[in-house]
């Protein structure tokens, strides 16, 4: 197996979201109240005990999508774009803590900091979501069928999530949604990034036409090549 740049990133991108699983996970069973119900947010709350646990995992898959997209760019640059700013969305998401109780309207008043956090965390997710899409629709399987089933999982989850936030508001109905559609998207992360890393391809991964994703220089060749490549026979041995 040779060894690339986008293998290295894949494989980088992969063990990052395992971690980043794995801080949740631990976050998730150390904060009382927060195990189903609520906000996965809450997590990194002000004065949440496993606060720091939780927003190293959520920037870690930021750097986890940033490698992906570095990995996955080869094979569609729109895909590839999405996963950026995914992963600058989630940093964000990362670094701005929401207040206790991750407070949204219109159910309740909330500070600049919980509208901004908010905000990163679902342009994260539909940015991530966009580019499931992209790169079902042009990579080949079996990374194009993972990530059909992912992008139909995160909409059919994500889509109950954004209308409960606004007419219901945080408890076990949103949480229980909220927390499926997070692991499915870092199942997903995990996914792609193994198949990236472990692609027969030895410069690259490829699309579905069958094309390499990097096309390799070609040079010119000259009539007795094309005419070699070709079938047919040397124009200097044709006699006139």
């Amino acid at each position: 197996m040779v060894l690339t740049l986008g293998r290295i990133c894949a494989a980088c991108a992969a063990v990052l979201g395992s971690a980043a699983m794995g801080g949740l996970f631990v976050a998730v069973g150390g904060t009382p109240g927060l195990q189903v119900s609520g906000y996965v947010s809450e997590l990194g709350a002000q004065g949440a005990p496993w606060a720091r646990a939780y927003r190293a995992a959520i920037l870690a898959l930021g750097v986890g999508l940033a490698l992906l997209a570095v990995a996955y760019q080869p094979v569609s640059a729109l895909a590839a774009t999405a996963l950026v700013f995914a992963a600058a969305f989630a940093t964000v998401s990362a670094l701005v803590r929401c207040t206790p109780g991750c407070p949204l309207p219109p159910q309740v008043a909330a500070t600049p900091a919980d509208i901004v956090h908010a905000s990163a965390s679902i342009a994260a997710f539909v940015l991530a979501a966009c580019a499931m899409l992209g790169l079902a629709r042009v990579a080949a399987d079996p990374v194009a069928r993972l990530c059909r089933y992912a992008v139909v999982l995160v909409t059919a989850l994500g889509t109950p999530v954004g209308v409960g936030m606004v007419l219901v508001g945080r408890g076990l109905f949103t949480g229980v949604l909220e927390r499926a559609m997070m692991a499915v998207a870092i199942a997903w992360l995990i996914g792609v990034s193994v198949l990236a890393g472990l692609s027969r391809s030895p410069g690259s991964l490829r699309r579905r036409d069958g094309q390499p994703a990097v096309r390799r220089r070609t040079s010119r060749a000259g009539p007795a090549e094309l005419g070699a490549q070709r079938g047919g026979a040397d124009p200097a041995e044709v006699q006139p």
